[in-house]
């Protein structure tokens, strides 16, 4: 979708999503916010969280478990951390290949039987197959509609299989209702759609989100972070890996980007360790991040209205 949508269509989801989220992250830092002043309390019992945390008691039992692996709570084990990253991995190989597939497929419409387009021989293919693979697959119909199937249908079957097993350990071992495991699972997928379509990031949507529900603010900032790692890096590789990406802005920002998420990182730990009872303290911080985009996403969005850009 991210390659047919018009750019206006594009800032103006931009600016929704962003306007919802900073919505329900401005709801989350009033409640810190009024907890702090009418009760001076840590406790959530008070706040309107769609949920409260399950208990720190954890199953400590997990299927493939490290070997020393402790802690009060459960632990992800060498198996889960290798195949969170093998997960990723397909989904960015079946992207990658699909996205070239489809492109050669396209161009061989109209070409002459002897002539091979561009699109069919590029180097990313070419390294791991033959010189004709992907012409000799896409050249027959049959053949490229299963190819397009199977480039679909194979990384969501994957993603769904995890998301469903999780889903029930959570719900039988973990503590959480099987109504937040969805709504959960459904932001995820969301967050995950949104990375690739118009470019947030989870972390604009994961941290409002763990806040609303009722996570400690240095523990969902944190969970956040984690999730960026699957959803930036799925999305980035595969532009990269289909000539979608400015290289030079992308390192020069990068650089920029490793400096401050370190400063941010330092920042939040600061202000957990000082203030760890005043919460409204970090979801203030991330709910003025949100306004900034949001103030970024209507200049843009009036420039281009206003003919100053295509």
């Amino acid at each position: 979708m991210n390659v047919h949508m018009p750019a206006s269509t594009t800032i103006a989801m931009l600016g929704t999503v962003l306007a919802g989220v900073a919505l329900m992250s401005a709801r989350t830092f009033w409640a810190h916010l009024q907890q702090e002043r009418v009760r001076g309390s840590r406790s959530n019992d008070a706040l309107p969280f769609l949920f409260t945390p399950p208990s720190e008691e954890r199953s400590k039992n997990s299927i493939f478990q490290c070997k020393g692996a402790q802690g009060e709570q459960r632990q992800l084990s060498c198996v889960e951390v290798v195949g969170s990253f093998v997960l990723l991995l397909l989904v960015v190989v079946f992207g990658v290949f699909g996205h070239h597939a489809r492109d050669c497929g396209s161009d061989l419409v109209g070409f002459a039987q002897a002539l091979v387009p561009g699109s069919c021989t590029v180097p990313i293919i070419k390294a791991f197959s033959p010189d004709a693979f992907l012409y000799n697959l896409m050249s027959q119909t049959h053949i490229a509609r299963i190819v397009m199937l199977i480039c679909i249908v194979v990384p969501s079957l994957a993603c769904s299989a995890v998301a469903v097993f999780y889903s029930i350990r959570l719900t039988m071992y973990e503590g959480y209702s099987i109504g937040t495991v969805a709504m959960v699972s459904a932001v995820a997928f969301g967050a995950g759609g949104f990375a690739g379509l118009i470019g947030i990031g989870g972390g604009m949507v994961f941290s409002p989100f763990f806040l609303f529900i009722g996570l400690d603010p240095a523990t969902a900032v944190a969970t956040s972070a984690t999730c960026i790692i699957f959803t930036s890096s799925s999305t980035t590789f595969q532009f990269l890996l289909t000539d979608r990406i400015a290289l030079s802005l992308g390192l020069i920002y990068g650089l920029v980007n490793v400096a401050a998420s370190y400063i941010g990182t330092r920042l939040v730990h600061i202000l957990n360790d000082r203030f760890g009872a005043k919460k409204f303290i970090i979801s203030g911080i991330v709910c003025l991040g949100l306004l900034w985009s949001i103030g970024l996403t209507v200049y843009k969005a009036l420039r281009m209205a206003s003919g100053q850009e295509a």
